[in-house]
């Protein structure tokens, strides 16, 4: 029986040998040439668990460039793929963010930290990321409003040197002190707080 092939670059169909950029485009021309064939060639593919294009922010995955870039719109409100993806500080590799924390500690030897901190208030929390913004030279601003949750409110706040910076130290240690706003590619400094019913802040930093 006839079955559909994936080669390298694209989705092929061994019951007539054509090439297909995508999943999608392979389906349609398999129920138009091949009617008495379609059901038993295209479930294949899916069976198989080929994908060609995957989330950086999630585990689905697509078939199709269109799917994705509209996963990404509906799901993460990314209008560019492109900035789903971080860029190391240290070299010229590309991943998601997840992705990213294990090479900065197998590649580049740099162990990420996280530190869990309260404060009785918001304000004593505001206090305390001022003198940690003076004493390392960074500047940590909201990522995104503060998500309401059953029992509290959730803000995010990131590292604002991540950007467009070009440096020439190699290390993340010398990224953060040498008093540049910017540095080129991803840092992975930032503070998740959780601000409960009462007022009182918890934070991972």
């Amino acid at each position: 029986m006839s079955s559909v092939e994936e080669t390298s670059k694209n989705f092929s169909c061994s019951a007539c040998k054509r090439e297909y950029s995508s999943y999608k485009t392979l389906k349609q021309q398999a129920n138009r040439k091949h009617p008495g064939q379609a059901n038993n060639l295209a479930p294949n593919i899916r069976d198989s668990k080929i994908y060609q294009f995957k989330c950086d922010l999630c585990t689905y995955k697509y078939n199709d460039l269109y799917s994705l870039r509209f996963h990404m719109r509906k799901m993460h409100n990314v209008e560019n793929i492109n900035e789903s993806r971080r860029k190391c500080t240290l070299c010229t590799y590309e991943s998601s963010k997840e992705e990213m924390l294990l090479h900065f500690q197998e590649v580049h030897d740099v162990k990420i930290e996280n530190v869990e901190l309260s404060f009785i208030d918001f304000e004593a929390f505001n206090e305390w990321k001022n003198g940690t913004e003076k004493e390392t030279k960074n500047k940590f601003i909201v990522k995104r409003e503060a998500t309401s949750l059953q029992n509290g409110e959730k803000p995010h706040f990131v590292c604002h040197c991540s950007g467009d910076y070009i440096s020439k130290g190699k290390g993340l240690r010398h990224l953060k002190t040498q008093g540049s706003n910017k540095i080129d590619g991803y840092y992975p400094a930032e503070i998740k707080v959780f601000v409960s019913e009462t007022g009182a802040c918890s934070i991972k930093f």
